[in-house]
């Protein structure tokens, strides 16, 4: 005699974990799904949750994941925003940043390099979009 499981019992796990792996992968693919309809319903992309988010000087800043951005030259996986408007950003070979706005001030991290854009912008204009 063992003292594992019989083959019946092996069977029922078996069964249980394949019944409760299809109901999770449902679960998922319906949560999935349904986040696409709400973008494709929109008209607009799932937007990254902000890393950092702020209000300066009568501007929102928002440091943004960016994983989807393959951008080799600029080696960044994050993104800033001044008012949901994309600031252009370049890294210097000392890890600074400097932007087109503050292009001769470089910021040790890339909110305040974001905040030295909106000091030169001031609080009543606006950044306008990059053109590549």
């Amino acid at each position: 005699m063992t003292d594992g499981p019989t083959s019946k019992e092996t069977m029922g796990q078996g069964v249980a974990r394949r019944k409760f792996l299809q109901g999770t992968a449902v679960g998922v693919v319906a949560v999935g799904i349904g986040g696409l309809g709400v973008a494709k319903a929109t008209g607009a992309a799932a937007a990254p949750a902000p890393i950092s988010e702020e209000i300066y000087k009568g501007h929102k800043i928002e440091v943004v994941a960016d994983f989807a951005k393959n951008d080799s030259h600029h080696g960044l996986d994050r993104k800033a925003l001044i008012d949901g408007v994309e600031l252009h950003v370049m890294v210097l070979d000392d890890g600074q940043f400097i932007t087109a706005q503050s292009h001769y001030n470089p910021q040790p991290t890339l909110q305040l390099a974001a905040r030295a854009a909106v000091d030169n912008i001031g609080q009543d204009g606006k950044l306008h979009p990059w053109r590549r």
